[in-house]
């Protein structure tokens, strides 16, 4: 048998290969056969976990789309703008892209740190060296006398942002996060690639339901040990550059695509709500109220996900949302046509209920399920480098998409106003054609199948109904060795 654990790593090993593959094969029907309901039932410290882990990045989200909207705030506009007219002062478009990509600039260089640091001292110690940080670089923001200020203050924040993917606007979160961290346990799947395997076992028995007889941890660290072993046998690399050799490239630009989709879909239009609707016809308290609706809006749709969940594949949700999207930025850049040259309010209603309802399809359709596809579809060997890669990708179209942004809203600039839909319609189109034909459907698999069907050559959209035989393919790893 081709399945070789390293014995002078593990601290409490099996009998014999023959055990460790059995086992893996009992935890893969256990894992089949557990439902989203009975999830939090058995490992219900484990949901309270991540949910505390990925409060971290609640706060990315605040102050990405905080910037933008301060942007349309007259006490913001007269504090750091330059006059246009009367009592009117605007944020100059330069300015406005330099602000929105001055994190992101800062993010590729943490992103990049992350994956090597991640992997040496473990997700948790990486988030609280990243939150510590952040700590002491939120007072240049918080005093920051001038726009050059803010924007080195930006820059300086994406650093530590791009080690754990958030930015903190105010000082208490991180103090909150950084004890709750310090108490945190690391993740099974990193002790195991470290070859502390009674380690791996004692979380999974930490994060676990206490009073579950049916729950076999010996069984489920075997399984994380067999998938990790079969993936060092098909590419024993750990490097960035081993994300683009052979399947791994696959599955690398898969992620890149779902991650750089984000942009493409309209976010950025989305991040500037408030000044998009000033800028459709709006007043600036209306603009507002209605970005606070269309945010409580996003709120609703990410509830409502969870309830898709269950119901629909992934790969489905993700690819009719990115459609509904389409058709919604279409409409918006149609109405801005005839609002461009009338005073109607009727327009300008429209184009604020059409971009609203686009934040719900967003938040309740593709945008939860990014970070989930993402972590599903590269290998658990690659997969902190792979979304490292993904992300700098992101950054990168980010940057692009904030630096045009601002000009095409500023009615000193390109000032295309709610015509700025067609371009991101084009974007949505780009989007639907790669989902459809590149992004998988992972719910139901575990780990060691993604490998095997990605191994196979299954095509993407045929991932839901193909058969995986795990004893079958970790057989076959003989004649690769």
């Amino acid at each position: 048998m081709a399945f070789k654990p390293d014995d002078s790593k593990i601290e409490e090993p099996h009998a014999t290969q023959v055990e460790w593959l059995a086992d893996a094969q009992n935890a893969t029907s256990q894992e089949h056969d557990m439902t989203l309901r009975s999830a939090p039932r058995r490992y219900p410290k484990a949901a309270l976990w991540s949910l505390a882990m990925s409060s971290t990045i609640i706060m990315e989200g605040y102050d990405t789309m905080l910037m933008g909207n301060l942007y349309a705030q007259p006490a913001f506009q007269r504090r750091y703008g330059v006059h246009v007219k009367g009592d009117s002062y605007e944020i100059p478009s330069a300015w406005q892209a330099g602000l929105g990509n001055g994190s992101a600039c800062g993010q590729l260089i943490g992103l990049l740190l992350a994956g090597y640091v991640s992997e040496r001292f473990g997700f948790r110690k990486t988030m609280m060296l990243g939150l510590s940080a952040i700590t002491g670089l939120i007072f240049i923001t918080f005093f920051a006398p001038s726009l050059a200020v803010l924007e080195v203050g930006q820059i300086l924040f994406g650093i530590p942002l791009g080690l754990f993917q958030t930015t903190p606007i105010v000082w208490f979160w991180p103090s909150i996060l950084i004890p709750i961290l310090f108490f945190a346990p690391e993740s099974p799947w990193w002790l195991v690639r470290q070859g502390k395997f009674e380690a791996a076992k004692q979380v999974l028995q930490r994060i676990a339901s206490a009073g579950d007889v049916t729950l076999d941890l010996d069984k489920h660290v075997a399984l994380m040990v067999v998938t990790t072993e079969h993936e060092r046998i098909v590419n024993a690399e750990t490097s960035y550059l081993a994300c683009f050799k052979g399947i791994d490239m696959q599955r690398t630009l898969i992620v890149i695509g779902i991650y750089c989709v984000q942009t493409l879909s309209g976010n950025p239009l989305r991040g500037y709500a408030t000044y998009f609707m000033k800028q459709a016809g709006f007043p600036s308290d209306q603009a507002f109220n209605l970005t606070i609706i269309n945010y409580s809006l996003a709120l609703i749709g990410g509830f409502v996900s969870w309830s898709l969940l269950p119901l629909f594949g992934r790969r489905t949700i993700y690819v009719w949302s990115l459609a509904m999207m389409l058709i919604l930025m279409v409409l918006i850049g149609a109405l801005g046509v005839p609002q461009a040259q009338s005073s109607n309010t009727a327009y300008s209603w429209a184009i604020g209920v059409f971009l609203i309802i686009s934040s719900f399809l967003y938040n309740a359709g593709m945008g939860p399920l990014t970070n989930t596809l993402c972590c599903e579809i590269p290998s658990t060997l690659l997969r902190s480098k792979s979304i490292v890669l993904a992300r700098w990708s992101y950054t990168i179209t980010a940057i692009i998409a904030n630096a045009i942004t601002p000009y095409q809203l500023n009615p000193t600039a390109w000032n295309w106003g709610a015509k700025t839909g067609f371009f991101w319609a084009g974007g949505c189109l780009i989007s639907v054609v790669f989902a459809y034909f590149f992004v998988p459907e992972p719910k139901g698999r575990t780990s060691a199948e993604m490998d095997i069907l990605f191994e196979k050559r299954i095509s993407p959209r045929h991932f839901a109904e193909a058969e995986v035989d795990l004893v079958e393919a970790i057989a076959g790893d003989d004649k690769k060795m």
